[in-house]
């Protein structure tokens, strides 16, 4: 189902570059792929019949034509009343990109990886699942309102998702440390808010996809993943993949990033006034810890955690970590730690925005602590 209306094309004569051979076209759409461009995908697309039938459809939940990269960082009301437009970042390239406007749909929440979970207007409809570069819709099973925390005020906006898997997609909404669940799409199965995490690992601090499964840690520093067999049986396995031995004492907090295809494991010494930064070794079950991430910016926000390429963007400084002061007993403000000297700088004076334009770190770190700006 594709969710934007076809807009009207002005006619044209075909030209020479409508016949270009099929595999040549294919070579080019799917490099926009590998670079999680899928935008640039779905314009090749749009040339011609030619260059469509060259090409795989991207309706459907293959994970090749997942967004990737992108984040929703704003939401706004256009000015004709035609419904709410979206405006993507995408944190490896730097490009900014407008979609939409969402018709009938509110948008309540966008997963990690920049799926939109849509509210309808009515309330007998169901909710849906977005894929923004593609238009493909998703409407989720029914009682996926309750799952989410519906109400008589709607949707709940204090929690996270994402959605990932490479066989089937699965919907993942947590809502504290001890509060998850799952949805499979595919099956219309629905393991409601019980926790998934709690054999495990405990209490869990943080939850991330990374290379197409779940992973989540607790502050004692071990990490879990989930393992779904898509079967309506059977319930989601959660395996250990590190047994952590830090002391709860200690004082922790610990978020997981996904770092340009790599797992990190980001650890908080509230009052040591501290930071360290592991690499996850998965194979081996271990954490390394590094002393920097090279180009790399490391947002930490309540709802979620992201990694970007900071020469894409002039205003961001790299080897360096975001973060909400009141985490290390500061105020509320927003701070940068330098992973270089192990200093804190505070850029703002108070998480919510003044009245005017914001700074991109700002804009980014709501994104990360609140999900989306509207």
């Amino acid at each position: 189902m594709d969710f934007y209306s076809a807009s009207r094309r002005q006619a044209m004569e075909p030209s020479n570059w409508t016949s270009l051979p099929s595999d040549l076209i294919r070579r080019v759409a799917d490099l926009f792929l590998a670079t999680s461009d899928v935008d640039y995908y779905m314009s090749v697309r749009a040339v011609c019949r030619n260059w469509r039938a060259a090409t795989d459809d991207p309706s459907g939940p293959d994970p090749r034509f997942s967004p990737r990269g992108w984040v929703l960082v704003a939401s706004l009301a256009g000015g004709d009343q035609t419904g709410r437009r979206c405006l993507f970042l995408h944190v490896n390239t730097g490009r900014f990109l407008w979609k939409g406007p969402l018709r009938s749909y509110t948008c309540v929440a966008s997963t990690e990886d920049c799926h939109l979970v849509l509210e309808p207007a009515s309330r007998n409809s169901r909710i849906c699942l977005l894929n923004p570069m593609t238009g493909h819709l998703v409407s989720l099973p029914v009682t996926t309102a309750q799952f989410l925390g519906d109400n008589e005020f709607g949707l709940s906006h204090d929690r996270s998702m994402f959605a990932t898997g490479s066989s089937s997609m699965v919907l993942y909404s947590f809502f504290d440390s001890s509060s998850g669940g799952c949805i499979d799409l595919t099956w219309d199965a629905v393991y409601n808010r019980e926790s998934l995490f709690k054999a495990a690992i405990g209490m869990f601090a943080s939850m991330v996809p990374f290379k197409g499964r779940a992973y989540t840690v607790n502050n004692n520093g071990s990490v879990a993943v989930v393992e779904h067999n898509c079967r309506l049986d059977e319930k989601p396995e959660v395996t250990r993949v590190v047994t952590g031995s830090w002391n709860w004492m200690d004082d922790r907090s610990t978020f997981l990033v996904d770092n340009a295809g790599e797992l990190l494991l980001v650890s908080l010494l509230v009052l040591r006034r501290e930071m360290q930064v592991f690499r996850v070794d998965l194979k081996n079950g271990l954490l390394e810890q590094i002393q920097g991430i090279g180009n790399r910016a490391i947002f930490l926000g309540k709802r979620r955690c992201l990694s970007i390429d900071a020469y894409k963007f002039q205003a961001i400084e790299s080897n360096c970590i975001y973060y909400i002061g009141y985490r290390f007993g500061f105020d509320c403000g927003i701070f940068m730690h330098c992973l270089k000297d192990g200093s804190h700088v505070k850029l703002f004076e108070s998480c919510c925005a003044p009245e005017g334009p914001k700074s991109l770190a700002r804009v980014i770190m709501e994104y990360a602590c609140y999900g989306h700006n509207a």
